[in-house]
């Protein structure tokens, strides 16, 4: 009995283990401020905040399988300011650029589908004695789960109009790299393009 509690507790602790979500921890720096879970970056064209804990939609095991990092951009000049969907990037602590994942190839590693059936009674009286039956009448071929969430809350990659905001999340691989990350930001504003660059160390 107790070589069986022993177990079930080894399991326990290596199944919550296994189920912590990485921690972001950003560095501060120059034009770089840092709280807790977010960093503040700011120019006299653009205001970014970006954060690591802000998932809390469907899936809610995203975080297990992607990096999902919020971002929210603020057009602080009277010029249209662009961030195309290849300005965004991670480098890793080896030096590998990461390049973000389409939110529709998100959402397709975690849709499935299933048959959907509906059930009928059906009863019937003839010569014999009562009868009794029962049959299977599909009622669709195929239920499809999809999460519309990674797709809604997706960052709007393109034109960011003077004086607006937009804000959103892009999708990384998984890191499983502890170490020292860096983010990437690149911007084109009155024909110039800027680059920002923010870091944190993933725990």
């Amino acid at each position: 009995m107790i070589k069986v509690v022993f177990f079930l507790l080894i399991t326990l602790i290596g199944l919550s283990s296994c189920s912590q979500k990485p921690q972001y921890v950003f560095m501060p720096s120059y034009n770089v401020k840092v709280d807790k879970h977010t960093a503040y970056y700011q120019d006299e064209n653009i205001k970014l905040t970006v954060n690591g804990k802000k998932w809390s939609y469907s899936p809610s095991d995203l975080e297990y399988y992607y990096t999902p990092i919020h971002l929210e951009v603020e057009n602080l000049s009277d010029n249209t300011l662009i961030i195309d969907k290849d300005s965004v990037n991670l480098i890793s602590p080896k030096g590998f650029l990461l390049k973000p994942i389409a939110p529709s190839e998100v959402v397709s590693s975690f849709s499935w589908s299933y048959p959907r059936f509906r059930f009928s009674i059906s009863f019937g009286y003839f010569t014999d004695p009562f009868w009794f039956g029962s049959r299977w009448f599909p009622y669709e071929p195929y239920y499809e789960r999809v999460y519309s969430d990674v797709v809604n809350y997706a960052f709007p990659f393109g034109r960011v109009e003077p004086k607006t905001k937009v804000k959103g999340f892009v999708y990384f691989p998984e890191l499983k790299e502890r170490g020292l990350y860096e983010i990437v930001l690149r911007y084109h504003i009155s024909n110039n393009q800027k680059e920002i660059r923010i870091s944190f160390q993933l725990k």
